[in-house]
């Protein structure tokens, strides 16, 4: 019985509402392209290196399926496994789910339960918020992995309505760099900064108000990616002006960095590095703060004189 009768017969004596994996190991992309002929819309694979040799070879036949992983997945290659895979079968950690959800949604490859990542985000956020005494959390809804693909006036503005309803001493956000590259970090730090210029400009905020860019060391800096040989930060161009002791409150910001099961760069750091539960630094950018000078303890240091 040849690949295609084969696939049919199993398909009659099976319910519609279970789908059949084909396994493609060892098969020729000929013996493939029969078993998708006679419907199949599933495959598997073992390994990544082998699924995307396929997928390649199958051309534009290779959109038309569903892929899964199911062999062991290494978790150095999960960014490689979600590159070509639909699904993930053989996850044996909540570790390792915890690092295919993260990759998954910075990727966008959360399929028709987007909407529900974006909620199981916020969830956590508000957990976080509420450990951490924070009241008051607005979302935006700007869509993850994609600020900057929008029209900056309009992230520009929210902020801006933002400003002026809550009239802060105080707005924190990312510098040039985002800590770690990431673009919608970039981009909320320079709307944010935009805003903060645009609502003083308007005299919504006082004159004491503060702009400053959450930043580390510099011998923790990452460089930027798509600068290789320079290896330099953003950020590297502006010293350190606060260094806020948080030892007091360690055990607080743990467990709040914790609530974010689905970034698992925070669970990390938060488990792991003793310097994430020491000390915060900030870069004050207005009034600016001129390298030389003292450092501040505290980003509310003679505010309220």
């Amino acid at each position: 019985m040849g690949i295609a009768e084969n696939y049919q017969r199993v398909r009659r004596e099976i319910p519609d509402c279970v789908a059949i994996v084909v396994v493609g190991k060892m098969r020729t992309k000929e013996e493939i392209l029969q078993a998708i002929a006679a419907g199949a819309t599933d495959i598997g694979e073992n390994y990544v290196q082998e699924a995307q040799q396929l997928c390649c070879g199958l051309g534009d036949d290779a959109k038309r399926l569903r892929w899964h992983m199911i062999g062991h997945l290494q978790t150095n290659k999960i960014g490689r496994a979600l590159q070509v895979f639909d699904v993930v079968q053989t996850i044996d950690s909540l570790e390792k789910a915890v690092a295919v959800n993260r990759m998954a949604g910075n990727m966008g490859k959360v399929g028709t339960d987007r909407a529900r990542f974006g909620a199981v985000r916020e969830a956590e956020l508000l957990h976080a918020a509420d450990i951490l005494g924070i009241v008051s959390v607005r979302f935006f809804g700007f869509p993850d992995g994609k600020l900057n693909e929008m029209d900056p006036i309009g992230g520009e503005r929210e902020m801006v309505r933002a400003i002026e309803e809550i009239h802060p001493d105080i707005v924190v956000t990312y510098g040039p760099d985002g800590i770690t590259w990431h673009r919608d970090h970039i981009t909320v730090g320079r709307w944010a900064t935009a805003a903060f210029d645009i609502a003083r400009a308007k005299n919504v905020l006082s004159p004491d108000a503060r702009l400053y860019y959450c930043t580390l060391p510099r011998k923790f800096r990452l460089g930027d990616p798509s600068q290789k040989s320079s290896g330099a930060s953003l950020s590297s161009r502006n010293e350190v002006s606060s260094v806020v002791d948080i030892r007091s409150v360690a055990d607080i910001k743990q467990r709040a960095s914790l609530q974010h099961k689905t970034q698992i760069e925070d669970m990390e750091r938060a488990r792991t590095e003793p310097r994430f539960l020491r000390e915060e630094h900030f870069q004050r950018i207005v009034p600016l703060w001129i390298a030389g000078n003292p450092q501040e303890n505290s980003l509310y240091q003679d505010i309220h004189q």
